[in-house]
């Protein structure tokens, strides 16, 4: 393949050289706040780092504590269920689904937007999960050519595939408020784990709202065949923020409560869940190639900010290092599953790197341009 990841300099001699001692954090993300890179911005900050999501992607928490959330919830309860809760098959969402169920002693209802392009192992979590623990469980999708006409739009004119996915995920909270009346959404998203939203313009590539999913989609409709019978039969897909439930809270479990990853291991083995190998987000078939576009236009990726609060937290240094190098050393060629991914939406592989190219060029701000011109970080 002609794409070529930009990696860190990875020999073992020269690791720590590039980074901070505390957290493996790059010095061109993050200065060190000594000379021998002991501590630096990132892990020692001079004042508490202002965290905002974007409006779709922000929590209700405010300063809320269990006890308020089961207040809460109570409060709202209409029907047989108490909550919704979001699952993916990944690590984060089943662990919340289990807390809510084992630990908080409620009876929720499980949902998953399926994409398409779901990994096998996520599916069969999900399914695990859900039977283990007793809990109700909707998988929702939409029409399959339609879902994969957007797929492949996106994926050719944008280099993602995370509009559609996150158009689908609020979609089906919407339609699942609407149908039970239910007004508190549990989610896994975790300061912890998802910390991609530090990431600088983390956001700039995917769509946030109605008016840009449907003026990106307008702009490839024609190419992709989408036809103006299948825009009006899923209008309410299209134009969901339109009929939103604005009394739908979004809380995030894992900020709430002791979050921590030998615990929540112990507690996935005794649910079947399946560890596929993969560091995290197992559940999306398009993810790896994201972390690889990341890296293929910035030199790192957003499991950088991951393994760095785990190595704070929990795991230690010498753990940290060797994800980090196994991380950083896969490129678009080490994807096992990227043919699969392709064959899924229709893409081919030429027309996957054009992709790439167009979509996720190195910005002349980055901090791998910045780092260029000191030195800090070795290009292939």
């Amino acid at each position: 393949m002609s794409l070529n990841i930009r990696q860190l300099k990875q020999s073992q001699e020269d690791f720590l050289k590039i980074r901070c001692k505390k957290c493996l954090m790059p010095n061109f993300i993050a200065k060190w706040k000594d000379s021998e890179g002991n501590t630096c911005e990132y892990c020692n900050p001079d004042e508490e780092r202002s965290i905002e999501f974007p409006e779709d992607m922000s929590n209700d928490n405010g300063d809320m504590s269990v006890e308020d959330l089961l207040k809460l919830i109570r409060s709202h309860k209409k029907g047989p269920y108490d909550c919704m809760v979001s699952i993916t098959g990944g690590r984060d969402s089943s662990y919340v689904l289990y807390y809510a169920k084992e630990v908080l002693k409620l009876n929720p209802l499980a949902f998953n937007f399926h994409t398409g392009f779901v990994s096998d192992i996520a599916q069969e979590n999900m399914i695990n999960v859900t039977g283990t623990l007793g809990v109700d469980f909707i998988q929702f999708r939409i029409g399959g050519q339609f879902l994969k006409k957007l797929s492949r739009g996106f994926l050719i004119n944008n280099g993602e595939v995370c509009s559609v996915c996150h158009q689908g995920h609020f979609y089906t909270v919407q339609k699942i408020a609407q149908w039970t009346g239910l007004k508190v959404l549990l989610r896994g998203l975790c300061k912890k784990t998802e910390q991609n939203f530090l990431v600088p313009d983390y956001f700039n590539w995917y769509s946030m709202d109605d008016d840009d999913f449907n003026a990106r989609v307008n702009a490839f409709a024609e190419s992709e065949k989408i036809t103006e019978r299948e825009l009006e039969i899923h209008d309410d897909f299209m134009h969901m923020r339109d009929w939103t439930d604005k009394e739908v809270m979004k809380i995030d479990l894992p900020d709430m409560i002791d979050y921590r990853q030998d615990e929540i291991t112990r507690v996935l083995t005794k649910l079947n869940w399946k560890y596929n190998n993969e560091f995290i987000h197992l559940d999306c078939m398009f993810n790896p190639i994201l972390i690889c576009a990341q890296r293929y236009a910035e030199g790192y990726s957003e499991k950088q900010f991951i393994i760095s609060n785990l190595v704070i937290d929990e795991i230690g240094a010498e753990a940290g290092k060797k994800l980090l190098h196994a991380e950083e050393n896969i490129g678009f060629d080490d994807l096992p599953g990227l043919n699969n991914f392709l064959q899924t939406i229709g893409v081919d592989l030429q027309t996957f790197e054009k992709a790439i190219q167009n979509n996720w060029q190195v910005r002349e701000s980055s901090p791998v341009k910045e780092a260029q011109k000191t030195s800090r970080v070795l290009l292939n």
